[in-house]
Formats: C-alpha cells, structure tokens, sequence
C-alpha cells in the first residue's frame, strides 16, 4: 500500500500572508513541518501541494532542500480536493494523509498511530483535527493529521460541488456521517491548547515553542 501524506500549502492566507515562508530559527515554516511529516516512518512519500501563487519560491526551496516532490496546482486555488485528487494521482496514492501547512508542531508519532487505526478500522476517513466544538475528542489544534483512502478522496471530487465545500472537506464528510475521529493520548488531552498558525500572534507563540523544546520535540513535550 503506497501511503502519501500531501501538505497543503499556500502563500495568500488572508489573516496572515506569507505564513508558510516566516522563519523560524533560519528556514522557512514549511520547512520545519514538511521535516517533522518525513519522520513518520509509515509514510511513503511527502507531497507538498501547493497553487500556483506569486512568491512560492520559499515553498520550492523548503521542498526541494528536503527532497520532497511539490505539486504545483494550476486551477482554482481555492478548490482543495481538487488540488488533493491531482496531486494523490500524480503520487499514485492508495491512502492520503492530509496535513495542513499551518501546523508547524504536527506530530509524527501521532500520524503514525492514527495511520495504525484507520488500517485497523473499516472506516474511509480517520482523523484527529475536526473542529472541537463539534466533536471534543482532547486534541489541541494543529497535533495530528486527517487519513483518507482513495476511494473516499475519489467520493468527494464526484459529490462535492458547492465552492466552500471544496474548500473545506472534512464539512462534507461530517455532515454525511462518513468520518470517525481518534480519541487523543490523555498525556496531551488538552482540547483548549492551539498550535496551528492564522495569527501573527500564533506564529509568536510558535516561535518561542521552536527556540525552547527540544529539537524533535512531541505532542507531550508542548503541553
């Protein structure tokens, strides 16, 4: 089975643009998550997707540094399955593992045990990172990771066509019953702690946790 995890990227965040290419201690945001993705030892494959934007050259440079492929999308940049389908084919991906760019803290461990659970369920979609306030499952933001197999991936692109929908996939699989999320190690089961970045605030916070914790520093060492 051919895992890839694909990194959705982008240079235009409304709240905070550039966030991906801000730096911490010297590299690119990217930089450091897409290293910390490549440290789950069940993953395949890295895939960084990202749409074609002005200024993505920190993007490349952060990819091709850690020699992780980049798939560079040309249509609606907005349009994240979209996105996922090309680049999932491109990578010839049996199961996805969906990792957001603002989350600079991602576990590998933790995208690890949940690969483990969802090849262990019947379950299309397994995931740690849907909203809190509507399923409270401890997670804080921004720790774990979504996986997807294929076939659900090919479900979305075929049912999904209202633009904020494809947008945001996990509302579809939500509101059609088709997800099931992980309960959170209780080491770490602090649902009010956030470490995904939208703020310049957040990526301060962030900066301070990559200049105090060890360098490969896990979900327990945050909290």
């Amino acid at each position: 089975m051919n895992i890839v995890a694909i990194v959705q990227a982008r240079m235009g965040s409304t709240r905070l643009p550039g966030k991906s290419a801000l730096r911490i201690q010297g590299n690119p945001m990217i930089w450091h998550l897409l290293r910390r993705v490549r440290q789950a030892k069940l993953i395949n494959k890295v895939v960084l997707a990202i749409p074609n934007e002005p200024n993505i050259g920190p993007l490349l440079e952060s990819a091709d540094n850690l020699n992780i492929n980049v798939d560079i999308w040309f249509g609606n940049p907005n349009d994240l399955i979209g996105r996922y389908v090309r680049a999932a084919d491109r990578a010839a991906a049996d199961l996805i593992v969906r990792v957001p760019g603002d989350n600079p803290c991602v576990d590998p461990d933790e995208i690890d045990r949940i690969i483990r659970l969802h090849l262990n369920s019947d379950w299309k979609y397994v995931s740690s990172n849907l909203d809190q306030n509507i399923l409270a499952n401890g997670y804080p933001g921004g720790l774990g990771a979504e996986v997807w197999n294929r076939s659900f991936l090919e479900w979305l692109d075929k049912t999904v066509t209202f633009p904020m929908l494809r947008e945001h996939p996990h509302l579809s699989a939500y509101a059609n019953n088709v997800v099931i999320t992980c309960d959170c190690p209780a080491e770490f089961a602090y649902p009010h702690l956030r470490f995904d970045v939208n703020t310049l605030e957040d990526f301060q916070r962030i900066e301070n946790i990559y200049s105090t914790a060890p360098r490969n520093f896990r979900s327990k060492d945050l909290v």
